[in-house]
């Protein structure tokens, strides 16, 4: 199989395929765990992979090994979105100082929502834009690729 760090997150989907899992709906499990994966909003992936996941019945296991690979995505894109919300959607542009963050939102929450709430929700609506975008095309890469794979093994 792969070998090295990725091999703990591709084998089980590789695995899948080798089963005869449908490579249409693993390949949009993966799709939709790495667009979850790099959801401006830190702490939620997991479990909105696991509401989507449910809500579509799609593969968890794969819906949350992609989220899981794109995690450091998340904390890259993290300040990007934050920018490009002020910027494109207009409004306060804001710096990313994770310190900051961390303790204003321990200090109080309703005040760090109230301050930092509109510009939290400009940098998800860049993410929904820039998800639209990359979705379509990264959901039909992975389904040629998975069905490729699927054929590989099924006729051996």
């Amino acid at each position: 199989m792969i070998s090295g760090r990725l091999s703990r997150i591709l084998n089980p989907i590789l695995e899948q395929l080798k089963k005869g899992a449908d490579p249409d709906r693993l390949s949009l499990a993966a799709t939709l765990g790495a667009l979850i994966g790099i959801i401006p909003v830190l702490g939620i992936s997991t479990g909105l992979g696991v509401i989507v996941g449910a809500s579509l019945r799609l593969n968890h296991a794969v819906l949350q090994a992609i989220n899981y690979l794109v995690y450091p995505l998340q904390l890259i894109l993290f300040p990007v979105f934050l920018k490009l919300g002020g910027t494109l959607l207009g409004g306060e542009v804001m710096e990313f100082d994770l310190g900051l963050l961390r303790e204003e939102f321990a200090k109080s929450i309703p005040e760090f929502l109230s301050k930092y709430g509109l510009i939290g929700a400009k940098a998800l609506g860049v993410w929904a834009i820039v998800s639209l975008m990359i979705g379509f095309p990264l959901h039909l890469v992975l389904k040629s690729l998975f069905r490729k794979i699927h054929r590989t093994w099924s006729n051996p």
